[in-house]
């Protein structure tokens, strides 16, 4: 038995045809994207979303007139790219994977797994080992690139600034210019170096 959930209640058409997205949906995903770099609850919540996304988009196959399959229609990737072309594709389905983990997790019982992780890898590490995902090495690995190694954490300074700003309330402009100025400025020291 596989870990992915059933398509249950899947409400379509009577030839299959997606559902019509209602109103404002492109917008409340681009804001979830953007809350999603602040928890892994919001990571969470923005991959229910793409859960969601599927029954709005049509990724059918196209064939030609001697019944060949020649391509498939746009689906996902399309949506996003026309709706919101600053998500990323791949992130954003290795974040519906993520909710579809936490969904079957806590379907089984075990809410709370991801409660006391600081990164994502840590979250699915737990929810892999919650479901019962045995991981396999290859007989004869493929190459990988060689990355230099980094923190384990590394969004950690992001929530550490959004933090302050968010505590400091309300302030003027030319605070936030000087705050901005000053990011600017360790990106290109750290671009440089």
């Amino acid at each position: 038995m596989t870990w992915r959930t059933e398509r249950i209640g899947r409400i379509k058409g009577a030839r299959g045809m997606p559902l019509e997205a209602p109103p404002g949906f492109a917008g409340e995903l681009c804001r979830q994207w953007d809350r999603s770099m602040d928890s892994l609850e919001e990571m969470i919540r923005f991959g229910e979303l793409m859960i969601v996304l599927e029954d709005y988009v049509d990724n059918s196959f196209i064939f030609n007139g001697a019944g060949d399959i020649v391509g498939r229609k746009p689906g996902v990737k399309g949506f996003l790219a026309e709706n919101c072309p600053h998500i990323g594709y791949v992130t954003a389905i290795r974040y519906r994977l993520l909710a579809m983990k936490a969904r079957e997790v806590a379907r089984k019982g075990g809410a709370g797994v991801g409660g006391e992780c600081g990164c994502v890898c840590k979250l699915v590490g737990k929810l892999d080992v919650a479901l019962g995902v045995v991981r396999r090495r290859l007989e004869a690995p493929r190459g990988r690139h060689c990355y230099r190694k980094r923190d384990s954490a590394p969004q950690g300074a992001i929530f550490t600034i959004r933090d302050a700003v968010r505590s400091a309330g309300k302030m003027d402009v030319s605070c936030r210019r000087r705050i901005a100025d000053a990011l600017r400025e360790i990106t290109r020291e750290l671009a440089v170096s």
